[in-house]
């Protein structure tokens, strides 16, 4: 039941992996292009949930974290005190359909309060 005090929390985790060998202004520059992608694909996806939470008179809060995501995900429901997490699993290879994702596993097993695995249609 939705109460008028609830509030849903979007939160968008990007995490950066170097390539190997890279000079460090190499680097630098493919962390601040992964970074300005990961922003932009963030906010489409962001903005799609918005309109869902809006239509359904849902109150909300977005951001981006960059990080670690199963570990982000449990920090920021931590700090935010909720009540639950509810996640998608993106099942986008054989593996994930056998068994969860790993940032899904990760959150089942960390998190401090209960986890919702919404599997993807």
């Amino acid at each position: 039941m939705l109460r008028q005090t609830d509030t849903c929390y979007l939160i968008h985790v990007y995490m950066f992996t170097p390539p190997p060998l890279e000079s460090a202004q190499q680097m630098q520059q493919q962390m601040l292009k992964h970074e300005q992608d990961a922003i932009q694909a963030a906010g489409k996806l962001m903005k799609q949930y918005k309109s869902i939470c809006l239509s359904h008179g849902i109150r909300f809060k977005s951001f981006s974290l960059s990080g670690s995501p199963g570990e982000s995900i449990c920090k920021a429901a931590q700090e935010y005190d909720v009540d639950a997490i509810v996640m998608g699993l993106r099942g986008e290879n054989t593996a994930s359909r056998v068994s969860l994702g790993s940032v899904s596993t990760y959150a089942l097993h960390h998190a401090s309060v209960p986890v919702i695995i919404v599997p993807r249609k």
